[in-house]
């Protein structure tokens, strides 16, 4: 047991060792500078005062000088190649290559282009490819896709003489086709073509010719340094001009050319580029965009210094002769020194380590990728460095990249609420200080965090700091405002004569006896000297070399100057091609270290021609995670294979908890089982609940453990037999319920019981018992709100967007049960709710006050005002207190009284106004009567007035029926316990209609308004004596109880006072 565990720790060891780094992939780039083209190109050719000319595949030619641009558009295909010189008047004459169009002679100028020649060759005449050009000296030598070719002006100047192969082997190729890829030159008397049948070396002076690697399709070209470089397949052979092999070399793959530049050699195909600095190490980079097929001229120094020109599809590249890509390729954004070591920080933010004299850097630190540092400075073992969220921070640092990562974390020093423009670590032995200028001012952090400002340099923006070696000063540079310096012994002063200057980015100071300052501004380098100036722009800081030497930064590159004669002098660039970063620019040891986007460039003072790249190790990543997981891997096997005795016994305790889980969860269903039959049961679950309680899974004995599980587990299954035999019963019962029912759902209800009757599925019971008893508890649920709703509506005024016709809509809902399904009654029933719920918002509010505006008006409208209708206007008023949320039923019904006691009033004047009708109709005919000569009497004279006068007893019938129907409602104990009609149609109801209308109604009038013939005073005197006077007692108590007189109490007992 222990052997294995042995085994198992050691090979997690093993690959905690080999996988807690992982590697870091680096993609190379050429750094390139792109300029890009509307149209496809096919050829780069160099030309006289640094013109470079760009050829297209449709016959468009460019002509590139510095910022210039000119286009020529020679109406021809794809441009192979372009040679120019300058003719007698001065116009630039150029040999140009065409695809099938042969070898053409081209006078160029600012107006445009103008072909003076095309020269033909045997048999295909101007149908053949010229695919390079070379002039020397009075000869054109041309490589076409028919041989090898030469123009002589003084022997042949009109056609071109094959120089290889041979004629005679020219004339035995059956299609007359022998590819020359390219020409190269050497010293002016030896030409190189590259051909499909080897390389052919052709001796300019002798006029003779060999041929090398015969029998070889040869892709290209090339002499660099007196080697022949010959390109075949994916071989590369290196020969001395002589055509001696000197080396062999396999290539990953075929590229079609090769070329040398700034000491990289360049061997490029159609999607790759293969770069090497010794010829034994290769990098292969693939390409963003395609190299033209078939095309060989397309890469050429650049005109300018430190750059290639490479030709892709459709763009032209710039390419950078310092690539950085064999001295690690890593960007270096800040450096610093202290004592025996340099530190450089990556923009990876991994922070390296060189110790002087050593040209090799090691990893010893990494910060988070979202810390963005952009100043850093050591002390002893400390390191400062500031952010640009305007932290300042401290972090110990060790040589050991594991003890940084686990132990060592960074401390905030100080943190600005503005922005800190520079910085400078003083180190002293009593504690660092930090001197940081903020913006606008300067202030000054000592070893605790405590940071003092500095009252001079308030509102001063501060740009640089720089201290002499072994002076003791220190001096500051400010935007506007001058340099300042402190020594140890004065405060800040500022340096006279420097405070017009302005824009002032950097300053360095000489170390002789009277120290002389040099300021860089955003336009110029100054001394002290008014009349020493140099103009200069884009710069970004100066480092200090010697007394008599010192360089500046610019965008690009590096600038030398020197101090001569108290002046200063602008000794050259160097290395064009490299953006250096100022934060990581120092010098040590007499040498200049120079931080770039490619890594550390170290160069001797004054001997900018021997440059040492720093080497950067392998990046490598210490990954933590791992680490950590590793650990918990070998922590865990070991507490399992000590702890096997506590596994078993833990799994036999989680077996009887599962158990008990499931016992619970039976006892569970048991009383859920109870509750859907509602049988009585809560004693007998708790009992069977604290049995399970007291089961105790640490028991030792654990057979008496199991047994009672066992016996729980048989008392449950009984106990659910006996549920279920209850569950059946209650659902008989519910059938029986639903089978009294007249729902619409009766049928299918009772068909799922009956099915799940039959089943003897427990559970499809329990879900036939549950889904009966939630759709029992709806229907009863509907029936009993509905009538609870619609007694709130009775006797409440019913008004449209309010309330209109809910009463009736609530009352309907058990009709409707029986006509469809339980569901749509119950979404009908939730409306009507949410319609009930809209009668105690604001909006019905406004429509009920508006109605009541309405009643206002209709009251006013009353022709003769009265103490009824006094006291029903004090009713509208009363009625208007209950307007809150929670008196909104109250309100209607106390509106509903008032409205109908205005329609009484209403009735009651209109029935006046036909009695008026009626009297005028009869006194109107009663006069034509008068003067008929025979003239009418008693009944034929009635049957007259009753025929005239038809459509006003007929509306005064309607309108007692609609009086007493009123009354029926607002005052049943007057009509049905005082006065005791039987009847509304009886006459004495009738005749009292008419009297509460107009007593003063003539009483011979009454039989005709009612329709009647003969004489109706015996009614109006029982109706008086018998109903009127007879309960004056009880109509004046009634009327008490209707104060304020809103009754028509009051017109009954006007009629007997």
């Amino acid at each position: 047991m222990r052997t294995n565990i042995s085994y198992v720790i050691i090979f997690l060891v093993c690959v905690f060792v080999t996988a807690s780094c992982e590697k870091v992939e680096k993609i190379n780039t050429l750094g390139e500078t792109e300029y890009c083209f509307d149209e496809r190109l096919s050829s780069l050719s160099s030309g006289a005062d640094s013109i470079v000319w760009v050829g297209g595949e449709t016959g468009a030619l460019w002509r590139l000088r510095g910022d210039e641009r000119r286009i020529y558009d020679i109406g021809e295909d794809r441009i192979y190649k372009v040679v120019s010189e300058k003719n007698d008047s001065r116009k630039e004459i150029c040999w140009i290559g065409v695809r099938n169009s042969g070898l053409q002679k081209w006078e160029m100028d600012e107006h445009g282009a103008r072909n003076l020649k095309t020269y033909f060759i045997p048999q295909k005449k101007n149908r053949y490819s010229p695919y390079d050009i070379a002039l020397i000296r009075d000869s054109v030598y041309v490589a076409t896709s028919q041989g090898f070719y030469v123009l002589s002006p003084k022997a042949s100047p009109d056609s071109l003489r094959l120089l290889y192969p041979s004629q005679d082997v020219w004339d035995s190729l059956y299609n007359k086709s022998f590819v020359v890829n390219n020409l190269c030159s050497y010293k002016d008397s030896i030409l190189f073509a590259s051909t499909e049948q080897g390389v052919f070396l052709f001796d300019m002076v002798r006029h003779a010719g060999r041929v090398i690697h015969p029998r070889r399709f040869v892709d290209h070209v090339s002499v660099c340094n007196d080697t022949l470089f010959v390109l075949s397949d994916n071989t590369l052979f290196l020969n001395r001009t002589d055509g001696g092999l000197l080396k062999e070399i396999q290539l990953e793959f075929a590229p079609k050319l090769c070329y040398r530049a700034g000491g990289v050699y360049y061997l490029a195909g159609t999607d790759n580029l293969l770069l090497s600095d010794d010829l034994e190490k290769f990098v292969l980079i693939p390409l963003r965009r395609k190299i033209p097929a078939g095309c060989r001229n397309v890469v050429m120094p650049d005109p300018n210094k430190d750059f290639t020109l490479l030709l892709t599809e459709r763009a032209l590249w710039r390419v950078p002769h310092h690539l950085g890509i064999f001295n690690g390729d890593i960007s270096v954004k800040a450096a610093c020194m202290e004592a025996d070591f340099l530190y450089y920080l990556t923009s990876g933010n991994e922070l390296y380590r060189q110790r002087k004299g050593e040209f090799s850097a090691s990893q010893i630190c990494s910060f988070p990728k979202e810390e963005q540092i952009v100043w850093m400075d050591m002390s002893g073992n400390r390191l400062y460095y500031r952010n640009t969220r305007q932290e300042v921070k401290r972090l110990k640092v060790s040589g050991n990249l594991m003890e940084n990562r686990l132990f060592h974390s960074p401390a905030t020093v100080y943190r600005s609420k503005d922005k800190i423009t520079a910085s400078w670590l003083k180190k002293k032995k009593d504690g660092d200080e930090l001197l940081l200028g903020v913006q606008d001012g300067l202030v000054i952090v000592g070893e605790d965090g405590g940071a003092d400002t500095v009252s001079v340099f308030k509102d001063r923006y501060v740009t640089s700091f720089f201290a002499p070696r072994h002076s003791g000063l220190l001096y500051l540079s400010t935007l506007n405002d001058g340099i300042f310096y402190v020594s140890p012994d004065t405060a800040f002063k500022p340096v006279s004569g420097t405070e017009k200057n302005s824009f002032i980015r950097d300053l360095i100071a000489t170390e002789g006896y009277r120290p002389a300052l040099i300021t860089l501004t955003n336009h110029h380098i100054l001394s002290q000297n008014p009349d020493d100036t140099l103009r200069v722009r884009g710069h970004n800081r100066l480092l200090y070399a010697n007394d008599t030497l010192f360089y500046a930064l610019p965008e690009f590159g590096i600038r030398k100057f020197s101090i001569s004669g108290g002046r200063i002098c602008d000794k050259g660039k160097y290395y064009t091609d490299i953006r250096f970063n100022p934060a990581a620019a120092f010098v040590c040891n007499g040498r200049l270290c120079l931080g770039s986007d490619l890594g550390v460039l170290t160069i001797g003072i004054d001997r900018e021609d021997v440059p040492r790249w720093v080497a950067f190790a392998p990046g490598s990543t210490f990954n933590l995670r791992f680490v950590v997981i590793t650990a918990i891997l070998v922590l865990g096997i070991i507490a399992l294979a000590v702890g096997g005795y506590f596994r078993r016994r833990s799994s036999t305790k989680k077996q009887i908890l599962r158990r008990m889980e499931a016992l619970k969860g039976r006892v569970d269903d048991l009383e859920l089982l109870y509750d859907l039959s509602d049988e009585a049961s809560r004693e007998e679950v708790a009992c069977l609940r604290a049995e399970i309680e007291t089961i105790d899974p640490d028991a030792a004995e654990r057979k008496k453990t199991y047994a009672l599980i066992t016996r729980l587990t048989n008392d449950i299954i009984n106990r659910n037999r006996e549920a279920t035999l209850c569950l059946l019963k209650k659902l008989k019962e519910q059938a029986e319920w639903i089978a009294g029912t007249e729902a619409f759902d009766k049928p299918f209800m009772l068909a799922e019981a009956a099915e799940a009757e039959k089943s003897n599925n427990i559970e499809r019971i329990k879900s036939a018992v549950s889904g009966n008893e939630q759709w029992m508890n709806l229907l009863t649920g509907l029936e009993r709100e509905s009538v609870r709703y619609a007694e709130d509506m009775e006797g409440c005024l019913e008004l449209e967007g309010v309330n209109k016709g809910l009463r009736n809509e609530f009352l309907l809902l058990k009709e409707k049960t029986a006509q469809m399904p339980l569901d749509k009654v119950n979404d009908e029933f939730l409306k009507l709710k949410r319609a009930y719920g809209h009668v105690f918002s604001g909006d019905a509010l406004a429509l009920i006050l508006r109605y009541v505006e309405q009643m206002r008006c209709r009251l006013d409208e009353i022709a003769q005002p009265d103490k009824v209708s006094e006291g029903l206007g004090i009713r509208i008023d009363e009625a208007l207190l209950c307007t809150r949320r929670d008196e909104r039923i109250r309100l209607l019904r106390l509106l509903k009284q008032a409205d109908d006691r205005l329609s009484l009033l209403e009735i009651k004047e209109e029935i006046a106004a036909s009695i008026g009708e009626y009297r005028h109709i009869r006194e109107g005919i009663t006069a034509a009567n008068e003067r008929l000569v025979n003239k009418k009497f008693d009944k034929e004279l009635e049957v007259k007035i009753a025929s005239g006068a038809k459509e006003v007893v007929r509306r005064v019938d309607r309108l007692i029926l609609s009086m007493y129907e009123v009354l029926s409602v607002t005052d049943p104990v007057l009509l049905n316990d005082i006065l005791r009609f039987s009847s509304y149609d009886h006459q004495q109801a009738r005749v009292l209609a008419l009297l509460i209308a107009n007593p003063r109604v003539k009483r011979t009038d009454v039989p005709g308004i009612l329709g009647l013939y003969g004489n109706l005073n015996p009614v109006i005197s029982r109706l008086i004596n018998n109903k009127i006077k007879a309960n004056e007692q009880e109509l004046k108590e009634y009327l008490k109880e209707e104060y304020p007189a809103v009754g028509f109490v009051y017109y009954i007992l006007e009629l007997i006072d």
